[in-house]
């Protein structure tokens, strides 16, 4: 899960939660 560079939620099957913060 990541944080898309506007701020959207976008979830990865990397993880199962989605995380605060600009993740790209």
């Amino acid at each position: 899960s990541k944080i898309g560079f506007r701020g959207e939620l976008v979830t990865t099957g990397d993880e199962d939660e989605p995380r605060d913060g600009n993740r790209t």
